[in-house]
């Protein structure tokens, strides 16, 4: 078990008072294991499903392009029957519609083809679905011809790439509740994400008993190729602003000489996507001061120094990034050098020259803007001096 040092700042506690920029609705999992809408400017402190903390939430602004998300829309279908309303879910409110093959032995399928412009870009379409009977369902594009399609089971757990997806996830919320979502390159403004049910022994046509089904909602389309958390629609797009939260260093004690961060977070973007930051101590707006962590489009964990514009960055090769995993880093600095170590591995050390000139703590983000974490920030602690390698390690291990 590592050390507790002296004198360190659990800046995560602290920033759970601060005031960020989300906009009023956005959705977060409570420790009660259900969904929660944030009001205006309230941090989303997300846990798991099976009630663990997961931490600060962050992400990037995105928009739902479907208007009526907990209506699962049947524009156009073959041998499926809709009960609108059937069940609640996670939000307590009993919008989830129950969608049943028919006896007619077919396929089964059903599409929303309700109109929005997205345009030629990475989109993702994703969904909360439970099983009332059956378990399996395919997600693809009906009005392209590129093979974009994933396959899903509720009872295993898992989402295939079985076409030309870009990717594909699911997530497990509890009580039976999993998110799930399939990301494509569209190549039409309206590409109309459909979902065909399977019986359970992955049949695509077969003879449906008439009363078991799949239950559907929360359904959401958004430019980007990975999915974030969701957002209700009711008429109408909704955006979502991007989580902005910060600190003056000045509120926690901040040694401009010498200091250390130990931060333990993770990200739901795939490490093609761009740099992630967990943090950032930043001098000006565009980052030239700067000392951060972030997880880098080359599948690295990073530390990064700007000091006048130069940049230095420490790259950990040894230890790779997978989306939705915790890892700890800690990185200190002090006018001869910086020095960074990941989950307990041999600390990289590259020279500074100089600290670079702060005055704000940003949190998942690069400046208080841009390279947005997409994930949560469990723990952040700073230590007001430099700490020695071997702490290092063990403050990550």
């Amino acid at each position: 078990m590592a050390k507790v040092y002296d004198n360190a700042t659990d800046l995560i506690t602290f920033a759970r008072l601060q005031a960020q920029n989300t906009t009023s609705g956005s959705s977060y999992l409570g420790s009660d294991g259900l969904l929660k809408f944030a009001a205006e400017d309230e941090p989303r402190i997300e846990y798991g499903s099976d009630g663990s903390l997961k931490g600060l939430l962050i992400e990037e602004q995105r928009t739902n392009l479907l208007r009526y998300s907990e209506d699962t829309n049947i524009n156009y279908s073959n041998e499926v029957s809709k009960h609108p309303d059937a069940m609640a879910w996670l939000t307590g409110e009993t919008t989830a519609d129950l969608i049943v093959p028919t006896t007619v032995n077919s396929q089964h399928y059903f599409g929303y083809s309700s109109s929005y412009s997205a345009g030629t870009s990475n989109e993702t379409y994703s969904f909360f679905a439970k099983a009332s009977g059956y378990h399996r369902f395919r997600v693809y594009l009906a009005n392209q011809s590129s093979g974009y399609q994933a396959d899903f089971d509720l009872s295993a757990e898992t989402a295939t790439n079985t076409g030309s997806a870009v990717g594909q996830s699911i997530e497990n919320f509890g009580g039976g509740w999993f998110r799930c979502s399939m990301t494509f390159l569209s190549t039409k403004v309206n590409p109309y994400p459909s979902v065909k049910i399977f019986d359970n022994a992955g049949n695509e046509t077969f003879s449906g008993d008439g009363a078991s089904g799949i239950y559907f909602t929360g359904q959401q389309l958004e430019q980007g190729s990975f999915v974030t958390s969701y957002i209700p629609t009711s008429g109408s797009t909704v955006t979502r602003s991007p989580d902005l939260a910060s600190i003056p260093v000045s509120a926690f004690g901040y040694n401009q000489d010498a200091g250390t961060v130990v931060v333990e977070y993770d990200s739901v973007a795939p490490n093609t996507a761009t740099n992630r930051r967990a943090f950032a101590l930043t001098g000006d707006p565009v980052g030239h001061e700067q000392v951060s962590i972030y997880a880098s489009s080359g599948n690295l964990h990073r530390g990064y120094v700007v000091n006048d514009g130069a940049v230095i960055a420490l790259p950990i090769g040894a230890t790779g990034w997978t989306e939705n995993q915790f890892y700890k880093s800690a990185l200190t600095i002090d006018a001869t050098d910086a020095t960074i170590s990941v989950d307990g591995a041999a600390a990289v050390t590259d020279p500074t020259g100089s600290m670079p000139t702060i005055d704000t703590l940003a949190l998942g983000s690069q400046a208080t803007s841009g390279n947005y974490l997409n994930g949560h920030i469990k723990s952040l602690k700073y230590y007001p001096r430099r700490l020695t390698d071997a702490q290092l390690q063990e403050l990550t291990a």
